[in-house]
């Protein structure tokens, strides 16, 4: 160690053992407050002061104050119940954030002439402050509805003109933040409307307008009660809940079939459950682990000076204690100054952390599924069928729980049920079918085989009436010959001779009463009872055509030879 400290420690020492023994008592005492008070100068000299930026507030503005100043990062304190101070640096900012938030909110539109004298306004500034207080009492009114949580009125005057053509009538929007899980009905809207409608002036129900937080327009939609209103959502719930479980119970035919023998050997039924309440649920967990302690909002902090004052001298003392002094030593009283011992202390309070998790269940989701699935027995080797087993009906059950979508924690079920199937009814109705269509099929083929027939039968009878006329043959000697000579002279397998008959050829009938005039067009000159033979050897024809056609097929066999023999005759 130099040489010169310690000469420094020595002096210092022996002024330290000179002193009295009061002197040494008092002196730490006196520099430990000195330097106290020295750190507590300093402290409170590089603490930022604190400014009051609103005062009065609601329990709802001051949260919604908190709120905003938290997310935004400022640090703020409550010095007393419905007060809010930041420091001073960020008072500004704290002011520009919240007025773009729009709060804290008025509850009162007359606060808004309260704020300024007023000394200077002009018309238009009065004009001003009156339609916002306005706006102000009916936000008020239309917040004290059931549904409503908050609501932003937005009104454009009148404008008054001498001109019809300049005048304009009073506008008004309201913006309305419903409950959660809450609805208007027709008749809270129409009251809305009229309460804005008679708070302005000028202002008609047609000309305001309401809307949600989603920005659809709930004025001026189709009347409807709350009672109508519900047994329309009840009606939607249930065509969603029959379309989802028509969809579940295809899905399921759809997977089982490929494994018990095709879609016809599965039937499904399917219950599905839905909740078409709009839930929302607000988890607050209160100091999470994760948030640091600097960034906890702070909301109180006290500092506590307590100073005491007192005589330096020992005289004084508190009655009936010993002096710490021996006999022979004085103390000078008037000569010191008094002694003053101080306490600080500061006392901090922060907000409770917390954090808050919303979670919000969309409507229409499935509380809880039922399903049923019935299967015929499977089918075996030798074509016959038999029931599942156990386990394949655990495995099918499986497959069914997993194409159906079930869940356990919904309490779902799903139960699967081997039964065999009626069949012998629809393969009986199947056989009946099929016997009627081939009855009908038979049915149509003997139509179109009489028609063919009859229509075979006029040919050949037109087909030898025009053969006679060409060859000039004489119908009194035709008319000789009757069908009954013919049906007794023919036989099966016999051709006949046409040279012979040749009345027959001068016949031409059909089951229409096609007459020989109409067939041939103009006939020779005949009598009267030649015609009379014509139409009763006609008659014949017919009779025998429907009771013996195979001699008829034969006339035609021998009809399409003719033509060779007739050149023949003619070339002769």
């Amino acid at each position: 160690m130099p040489e010169g400290l310690l000469q420094i420690l020595n002096q210092i020492r022996d002024i330290w053992n000179n002193l009295p023994r009061q002197a040494q008592i008092v002196v730490p005492i006196v520099g430990l407050v000195i330097l106290g008070a020295l750190i507590g100068f300093s402290l409170w000299s590089g603490t930022e002061e604190d400014v009051v930026i609103f005062s009065g507030l609601s329990d709802r503005d001051l949260k919604m104050v908190q709120t905003e100043l938290a997310n935004s990062g400022i640090k703020y304190t409550l010095p007393t119940n419905g007060t809010i101070s930041v420091p001073h640096s960020d008072t500004a900012r704290a002011q520009m954030i919240l007025a773009m938030a729009g709060i804290p909110r008025s509850t009162n539109g007359y606060q808004v002439f309260e704020q300024s004298s007023g000394f200077g306004d002009t018309f238009l500034d009065y004009n001003r402050k009156d339609q916002q207080k306005t706006e102000i009492n009916i936000r008020n009114a239309i917040e004290t509805l059931d549904p409503v949580q908050y609501a932003t009125v937005q009104i454009t005057p009148m404008v008054d003109s001498a001109f019809a053509v300049d005048k304009q009538p009073a506008k008004a929007v309201v913006i309305v933040t419903l409950k959660s899980s809450r609805a208007l009905d027709y008749q809270q809207i129409e009251g809305m409307t009229n309460i804005v409608a008679l708070s302005v002036k000028g202002l008609s129900k047609e000309n305001v307008q309401i809307i949600d937080e989603q920005g659809r327009t709930l004025s001026g939609e189709d009347v409807q009660t709350s009672y109508d209103m519900k047994m329309e959502g009840a009606f939607r719930k249930l065509q969603y809940e029959d379309q989802i479980s028509n969809q579940r119970a295809e899905r399921i035919r759809q997977s089982l079939a490929p494994l018990v023998g095709g879609l016809e050997h599965v039937k499904a039924n399917v219950v599905v459950e839905t909740n078409f309440d709009d839930q929302t649920t607000n988890e607050v967990v209160y100091n999470p682990s994760e948030i640091e302690m600097d960034s906890i909002p702070l909301q109180m902090e006290t500092t506590i000076v307590e100073n005491t004052t007192g005589p330096s001298s020992l005289n004084s003392a508190v009655a009936g204690a010993t002096a710490n002094i021996n006999s022979e030593t004085t103390v000078d009283t008037g000569s010191e100054p008094p002694i003053t011992v101080g306490k600080n202390s500061k006392e901090t309070q922060y907000l409770v952390s917390e954090r808050t998790t919303t979670k919000r269940t969309s409507p229409g989701s499935i509380t809880r599924l039922t399903a049923t699935v019935l299967i015929d027995y499977q089918l075996t080797a030798d074509g016959t069928r038999q029931a599942w087993d156990a386990n394949q009906i655990t495995q099918l059950q499986s497959y069914a729980q997993n194409a159906v979508g079930y869940q356990e924690d919904r309490m779902d079920s799903v139960q699967l049920i081997s039964i065999e199937f009626d069949t012998f009814s629809k393969q009986q109705r199947e056989t009946e079918l099929g016997n009627r269509r081939r009855s009908e099929m038979y049915q149509e083929i003997a139509r179109y085989i009489t028609i063919g027939a009859i229509a075979l039968v006029v040919l050949f009878l037109m087909r030898s009436s025009l053969e006679q006329l060409r060859l000039g043959g004489s119908p009194s000697t035709s008319m000789a010959t009757s069908t009954t000579d013919i049906e007794g002279d023919l036989s099966l397998g016999v051709v006949p001779n046409m040279s012979n008959d040749t009345g027959l050829a001068a016949l031409a009938s059909n089951t229409g009463g096609i007459s020989l005039t109409e067939s041939i067009g103009t006939l020779p000159q005949t009598t009267g009872a030649e015609a009379q033979e014509i139409g009763r050897l006609q008659n014949e024809v017919m009779t025998l055509a429907d009771q013996k056609p195979e001699a008829i097929a034969q006339i035609i066999e021998s009809w399409l030879s003719e033509p060779e023999e007739l050149e023949v005759e003619e070339a002769t």
